[in-house]
């Protein structure tokens, strides 16, 4: 939800002071128009539109200089994960959205986590902010799976509300279950 919050002055009491004046909370919903696909060797999720149309010419008999619409997906982006880790490898695998299309969900192979992506920015999402002082929360942090050494998270699904993500293990077949539910 999103809210815009200021601060003006008011007359109170005979005076004017500071208040608070805060919108009521608004929820934007984006189309579920791409697709992402997980571009294990190169490190990145690609992302297509889906509801991209084109007009070509009609090719049915006396339609000549008519056209039709049809779809046309294309690939409108590549984002990098794992970017500023200086740890390639990371080997995305599957690639799951949320039910409100405003994340996506990727299972790393070659590091064992969960990278996250604003389904709507169309960027990686940095779970730890950087802190200059800090060495490890430089770069991108992913999702690790905790208490799992040696993790490899294959496939992934939400639940319909979209507050659990449950990721399946290639090589224990172990089910982690993950709480995303970001309210």
């Amino acid at each position: 939800y999103i809210t815009v919050t200021r601060r003006m002055e008011v007359p109170l009491n005979g005076r004017l002071e500071e208040q608070v004046f805060t919108s009521n909370p608004m929820k934007m919903l984006p189309s579920g128009r791409y697709a992402f696909a997980a571009l294990g060797g190169a490190d990145m999720v690609s992302v297509i539109d889906t509801a991209h149309a084109e007009d070509l010419p009609d090719p049915q008999p006396g339609h000549q200089g008519q056209t039709i619409t049809v779809l046309h997906p294309i690939e409108i982006a590549r984002i990098p994960i794992g970017s500023r880790l200086n740890a390639p490898g990371q080997a995305p695998r599957t690639v799951v959205v949320t039910p409100d299309n405003t994340r996506a969900y990727v299972t790393l192979e070659g590091s064992g986590g969960i990278a996250v992506i604003d389904a709507v920015g169309l960027h990686e999402v940095d779970l730890v902010p950087d802190v200059d002082t800090e060495p490890d929360t430089l770069g991108v942090q992913h999702i690790q799976l905790r208490n799992a050494p040696g993790a490899a998270p294959f496939g992934a699904v939400t639940d319909r509300d979209g507050n659990y993500l449950y990721v399946t293990d290639e090589k224990t077949g172990a089910i982690y279950v993950i709480d995303i539910n970001p309210y």
